[in-house]
């Protein structure tokens, strides 16, 4: 106590740059004590087909779960520190599990098609492989089934690699042509 009266921490405010893909940066003012979730309170994200999912600062990669209820000043948030904010689409994780769910039935769908035997009634196809003389080689049976599944995989990898492209090809020539180099001086001095 001091003069009859109880000193409580003193909280100073400070200035955190805020920064995410296709948004400008933006100053907030907090103070020291409070907590992730209060500072993310701050950006004023009013898109709520987003979600941030975590922040890097400082290199180092804080979950808004796990973190959020921490202090800023214990997470190595500092006045002047820089933080990225990243987003997710909200129910990002429902599309990410029929995703994988997608591939893990592409990938049983391949092991099946290996596993089929090239003789016989139910076959349906041949494997041959042949060296540069045109000699047909001898596989292991193991050995035949695993290079079918690699075959296979890397087929379906390259058409889906080839559909990504086209849509990645679409999507860039939508964006706005790029910043003048007086526009993204003046951008990264706020």
């Amino acid at each position: 106590e001091h003069g009859g009266r109880s000193r409580l921490p003193q909280m100073t405010s400070i200035s955190v740059k805020l920064c995410s893909k296709g948004a400008p940066p933006s100053a907030v003012s907090v103070r020291t004590g409070d907590t992730l979730s209060a500072l993310l309170a701050t950006t004023g994200h009013a898109n709520p087909s987003l979600h941030i999912s975590h922040v890097i600062v400082k290199g180092r990669r804080l979950d808004t779960i796990t973190d959020g209820d921490r202090p800023i000043d214990t997470l190595g948030i500092t006045d002047g520190a820089a933080c990225m904010l990243v987003a997710r689409p909200a129910g990002g994780a429902a599309a990410q599990e029929a995703r994988m769910a997608k591939l893990r039935e592409i990938e049983r769908a391949a092991s099946l098609l290996a596993e089929r035997d090239s003789g016989g009634a139910g076959g349906g196809y041949e494997l041959e492989i042949s060296n540069q003389d045109g000699s047909k080689i001898e596989l292991p049976a193991a050995d035949r089934k695993a290079f079918s599944l690699g075959a296979l995989l890397h087929a379906k990898a390259t058409a889906h690699i080839g559909s990504l492209s086209r849509r990645l090809r679409a999507a860039l020539e939508s964006l706005p042509p790029p910043l003048a180099e007086e526009e993204e001086a003046e951008l990264k001095a706020a």
